[in-house]
């Protein structure tokens, strides 16, 4: 409770000029962020030093770590997430970076800077063989290190899916592991792409967690949060380099370059009949259609690449069909080659290579060869009017032209998702110097053939650390697929260029983010987008599909861009949300004094225009200290701890209209009445602590037990209930080993081996109290002795309700407290 002596009134002032908020106010809200806010790391990682941002994103995720054991660092692309992976690695003993091959080089750069020799770098695609890899996540007895390794997980989207092998064996390693999830991008089409993610240490959980309940496991900022006070550059200003490269650039959306596309080739498309599916294969000419106008949309000459093979592939059919044979689709592929020019290689004879016979009629009544060769007539129809009418792709490569012109001495990167368009457009500018052609089989600039990292370095040389390479062999203009889209730093270009609509807002997000990010010189990145005609859109709906992920993506990690969304509101997520109120702490640590008094007040009455009261109260709970949000709603007191109410108060309470004192406030009776409510609030808590619903949660508003989890100590229950009492005090250090290992079993692997565990054989109690331990993952999981006596002294400590700061906003009208 609150010592009376601390009932202090503390009015706004009256006369004008006085500083609207008091000194032992700022003082209030200092000590609030000061018990709230993580304590910052080091600056100093090897030679990096970090940026502000990057020092509260590290220590949020420590936070994260400890309560929940694993987090996902969300950042917008371009923020520096790397180093401040590192900066979380730091405090660990033992750490292991599972990344994509193709950014293991630049984990291993950034390791020699921040000089930690502890941490071990691995490729990420080596969990996607059929036998797990041979990579020891675990610390062993003899090596000292905590009970606890961290495994960090860059570009963790790759593990959306938990039923690739790679999603198993890897969360199989993890088991028992701290998990640092590294992504700007971990929703690509539905929810269930996070849920996957936490999954790997929150196990069956992840499926049933709010919305605001995610957010508590995520760390996501945009360039407005992390820099909430630097103004922003006017959008339509033209390039402007900056002094320092610690603020990641804006990125402004140009008007959509429209291609005029012929209509006929459309209706074409959309009338292509069928195709005869393979023998193990489902009728998906919508599918195909779709491929086919997505190509379209690419460029000319990736539909005219995209039709031969189709017709080669139903060649290849009608020649097995005449065979009397069926080829599946593994059978295709590995039957028929065909080269870019229209021509096919057949490696073998149909009769001898495909097992299943032709069937004489299809599911509609149809003879096989009818249906396919009706599919192949329209496909060469289709390719002979194409290619007679085909002049898109020119008039891409002028306005690649128009738009290297206007931005004069700024690199130019574009993107596309198909390597034939890459070529086609690489053709048609060969004319112009510092040209270069990225694709996933070749790279290339004027003089000839280069390695990939060559051609890199000479388009981006501040960003690989090289001096600028000649002016001969410069590149400023890079055509690309969306091969480098992901772990590739560009910040030497200004404009980026999408040749075509990225399938889901992610990968748009990923482009954009090779050449927004810090160490720009760029104040402003020039983004535009190559659009196909209105007709074709609205046959593909592409943008339909982007704009609804993109709104998936606002909801449960981020905000968006508008002119991307199909709005131009800009949602803000949970996670968004949690970071604004952490910068309002901030802000309240940089506005207190300097030198507070020791004296000043802990609890500060003010009042303000308008019915509804308002309170921000600083408590004590189990495990360290919470801030609650209290206002008042119809004589009743509402209490919560989300960031979401906390930001809502903080905000009404600075916008209130300061007035003097009137008469009959008694700041006492409100400080006793808010003492109370907090009381009430906690015995809440408590209960619903003791009852189970928030079984082994580090706050009162963390998530339960994982359904997994309750059906192991219902079984354990059932055992337990079945034994007599002499067996019950005999087997008294088994069952609580064996319910520690429950409370501790988070993530998929080990909700695998609970459910292993439940199916031992019900001869002898004692075996099944002991089989967990026969699980690997299930031991690494269970704390040690001394960790487990540490959180038995937290929990058996006082359960809180200590009132430390109170900060009260009374209306005029409320005179006594209800």
């Amino acid at each position: 409770m609150i010592d009376r002596s601390l009932l202090t009134e503390t009015h706004l002032p009256d006369r004008p000029g006085e500083s609207a908020v008091p000194d032992r106010v700022r003082a209030i809200r200092r000590r609030m962020a000061l018990a709230i806010l993580p304590p910052l790391p080091s600056p100093r990682l090897g030679t990096i030093t970090l940026l502000t941002h990057q020092q509260q994103a590290a220590a949020r995720l420590l936070r994260m770590l400890a309560w929940h054991r694993g987090a996902l660092l969300a950042d917008d692309v371009g923020l520096g997430k790397t180093f401040t992976a590192l900066a979380v690695a730091q405090r660990y003993q033992q750490v292991h970076v599972l990344a994509p091959a193709a950014l293991v080089p630049m984990w291993q750069g950034a390791l020699l800077r921040s000089q930690q020799a502890h941490i071990t770098v691995h490729s990420l695609h080596r969990f996607s063989r059929r036998t797990p890899p041979p990579v020891k996540l675990v610390a062993s007895p003899t090596t000292g290190a905590g009970p606890h390794p961290l495994i960090i997980v860059d570009e963790a989207h790759a593990l959306r899916n938990p039923s690739t092998l790679r999603y198993r064996h890897l969360a199989a390693a993890v088991a028992g592991c701290h998990v640092l999830l590294i992504s700007a991008t971990p929703l690509h089409n539905s929810p269930r792409d996070l849920h996957a993610l936490f999954a790997l240490f929150r196990g069956q959980q992840a499926d049933t967690l709010r919305p605001d309940v995610l957010s508590s496991l995520i760390v996501r900022r945009d360039q407005a949060l992390t820099h909430p006070r630097t103004p922003r550059a006017p959008a339509g200003r033209r390039e402007q380099t900056t002094v320092s490269g610690a603020i990641r650039p804006d990125v402004h959306t140009h008007r959509a370059l429209v291609v005029p596309q012929d209509r006929r080739t459309l209706d074409l498309l959309l009338a292509l009949p069928a195709p005869l599916p393979a023998h193990d294969g489902a009728v998906a000419g919508a599918l195909i259609r779709l491929g086919l106008l997505r190509a379209w949309c690419s460029s000319d000459a990736a539909l005219a690449q995209v039709v031969t093979r189709r017709i080669q592939r139903g060649s290849a059919m009608r020649d097995a069909l005449h065979a009397g044979r069926h080829p599946t689709n593994a059978e295709l592929r590995a039957w028929v080659l065909g080269d870019d020019g229209g021509t096919e290689m057949q490696l073998g004879f149909p009769e001898l290579l495909v097992q299943q016979t032709a069937p004489d009629m299809t599911a509609n009544g149809k003879p096989p060869l009818v249906l396919l060769d009706r599919h192949l007539e329209a496909l060469r129809l289709l390719r002979d009017h194409h290619a007679a009418t085909a002049q898109a792709d020119a008039v891409r490569a002028a306005m690649l032209r128009t738009v290297r012109e206007r931005h004069a001495g700024v690199s130019v990167v574009a993107f596309s998702q198909y390597s034939r368009t890459v070529q086609a457009l690489y053709r048609a500018l060969s004319d112009i110097a510092g040209v270069g052609l990225l694709t996933g089989s070749s790279a290339r600039i004027a003089s000839g053939a280069v390695s990939r990292t060559e051609l890199l370095e000479h388009f981006a040389p501040r960003a690989h650390g090289r001096p600028p390479p000649p002016t001969h062999q410069a590149v400023t203009l890079l055509l690309t697929t969306d091969l480098i889209a992901e772990g590739v730093n560009l910040q030497d270009a200004g404009v980026i260029v999408h040749l075509d609509l990225p399938w889901t807002y992610a990968l748009r997000t990923q482009r954009t983010g090779r050449v927004a990010r810090l160490g720009s010189r760029f104040r402003v990145v020039h983004e535009y987008r190559v659009q196909a005609a209105a007709a074709a859109r609205r046959a593909l709906r592409a943008e339909t599909r982007v704009a609804r992920k993109a709104a998936l993506t606002a909801r449960y990690v981020g905000g968006i861009q508008s002119g991307w969304s199909g709005s131009s509101r800009v949602a803000v997520s949970a996670a968004d949300v949690t970071s604004q109120w952490l910068n309002c702490l901030d802000s309240w640590m940089q506005d207190a004094p300097v030198a507070p008094q020791e004296d000043a007040p802990w609890l500060a009455v003010q009042t303000r225009e308008g019915t509804a009261c308002t309170a921000l109260v600083l408590t004590t709970v189990a495990d360290g200290h919470t801030l609650l949000a209290l206002m008042q709603h119809h004589g009743r007191w509402r209490v919560s701890s989300r960031p979401a109410a906390l930001l809502r108060v903080a905000e009404m309470q600075r916008q209130a209209t300061p007035l003097s004192a009137p008469s009959g406030v008694d700041a006492h009776a409100w400080g006793h009445r808010i003492c109370r409510v907090v009381h009430q609030w906690h015995v809440r808590q408590n209960a619903r602590r003791v009852s189970g619903l928030s079984a082994h949660a580090p706050n009162p508003d963390g998530p339960p037990l994982a359904p997994a989890q309750r059906r192991a100590m219902a079984w354990l229950l059932r055992i337990v209930s079945a034994l007599s009492t002499v067996h019950r005090q005999q087997y008294a250090h088994a069952i609580a080993a064996a319910r520690a290992c429950i409370e501790h079993a988070y993530g998929t692997a080990a909700e695998r081996a609970l459910t292993t565990w439940m199916q031992t054989g019900p001869s002898d109690p004692t075996r099944q109290l002991l089989a967990w331990r026969e699980f690997d993952v299930l031991v690494r999981g269970v704390p040690t002795v001394s960790t487990r006596s540490r959180e038995t002294v937290a929990a058996s400590s006082h359960s809180g309700g200590d009132v430390l700061a109170c900060l009260l906003y009374i209306g005029v009208t409320g005179e006594s407290p209800p």
